[in-house]
């Protein structure tokens, strides 16, 4: 008809009801969804006279929506920053409260737990050295224990590596090394 103008922005239905405008949604063909010929609505048609106010309000909606969006980023942008700020200065504090020159300025608790666990390590390592004497007194020299050289005890008989058999058995073993068995 003559009059009319095509104007193909989308959700322009709104701003025309919200502007009291009429309107009609255009119609520009069919297509074929899920088997079936449905219409295909693409824009609005308005009457020339009011073309310039629907087009404007649409850009102002536009306009007013990238700057909410524009805000709410800057928005979330700070809130990441400040979480960050947040975590340094928390992260700077405890280090001055638990790091001083030369090692760590600690409270009272961790220095009793930490001394506590040094003097469990000096008992356990007391206690180590009095088994040990007892067994070099018990069994002869260290070095015969093979604790301290890393070689194990010469083996009974003082054959110099060479297997005996017991006493009262008469088998005879011949020239076969402790080590190769």
């Amino acid at each position: 008809p003559i009059g009319p103008v095509h104007l193909q922005y989308p959700g322009l239905g709104a701003i025309c009801r919200h502007l009291s405008i009429d309107y009609a949604p255009a119609l520009v063909g069919f297509e074929v969804q899920g088997g079936r010929m449905v219409p295909k609505i693409d824009g609005v048609v308005v009457c020339e006279e009011f073309e310039t106010t629907v087009v404007s309000a649409y850009l102002e909606r536009e306009t007013a929506k990238q700057e909410a969006l524009a805000r709410r980023r800057r928005r979330e942008a700070r809130a990441g920053w400040l979480q960050v700020l947040q975590a340094l200065r928390t992260r700077l504090q405890l280090a001055t409260d638990y790091e001083g020159a030369g090692g760590a300025a600690l409270t009272e608790a961790e220095q009793a737990r930490r001394q506590a666990a040094a003097e469990r390590k000096r008992q356990r390592a007391a206690e180590v050295a009095a088994v040990k004497q007892r067994l070099v007194a018990e069994y002869g020299a260290e070095g015969e224990l093979g604790n301290d050289d890393g070689q194990q005890p010469a083996p009974a008989g003082g054959q110099g590596g060479r297997a005996q058999p017991p006493a009262g058995l008469d088998v005879d073993v011949g020239d076969v090394d402790v080590e190769e068995i």
